[in-house]
């Protein structure tokens, strides 16, 4: 794990915990109300998100950070951002109780990578909160995002994004881009 003291992190509610999230990625944080989702025919089947949020033109994949880690569904905020992937950057709406915070961290001490059984990797480390908010533990959780989704998660959230951009575009009159040519040998 590389050293994070000194890198500024997003720190979020999510449930009883608080988790330190690279800040690196994200774009904005929103509390809830006033989003627009589209919903779209085609999705991932049942590996990621079923709809997107659009925030100032940019078709957003949902996914409930709460959901993800088992710790059951989140609401009250959003974390836009643009998770770093090999095909390129993916915007995910990340669900939230609240953000807290945004502040360099704490020595983090590594823990075991099954933490959270179904997302193998994506704790990173535990770092001790000097003044932890009311019904949370004292006790912050660093998560890797680039560990949170499988590779079919992503590649589901990826479809999504684009019927959703589709979507939105048939919604407002306007025509879906060209296909990409193919290369020429």
């Amino acid at each position: 794990m590389s050293n994070p003291a000194g890198r500024l992190h997003l720190l979020a509610r999510c449930d009883r915990w608080v988790l330190a999230l690279p800040a690196e990625p994200i774009e904005r944080v929103l509390s809830a109300g006033g989003e627009l989702f589209v919903r779209t025919d085609e999705g991932p089947d049942g590996a990621g998100p079923d709809r997107a949020i659009v925030v100032e033109g940019t078709c957003y994949g949902i996914w409930d950070l709460g959901a993800l880690l088992g710790l059951g569904p989140q609401q009250g905020a959003w974390a836009l951002l643009r998770l770093p992937t090999p095909a390129g950057a993916l915007p995910v709406a990340l669900r939230l109780t609240a953000c807290l915070d945004v502040a360099a961290l704490p020595p983090v001490t590594p823990l075991p990578q099954g933490l959270f059984a179904s997302r193998v990797g994506a704790t990173e480390g535990v770092f001790v909160l000097r003044r932890p908010p009311a019904g949370v533990e004292p006790l912050g959780l660093r998560l890797h995002l680039g560990r949170l989704w499988s590779e079919d998660e992503l590649d589901g959230t990826r479809a999504l994004v684009a019927a959703a951009q589709d979507a939105r575009r048939r919604m407002l009159g306007r025509p879906s881009p060209p296909a990409a040519a193919p290369a020429l040998p």
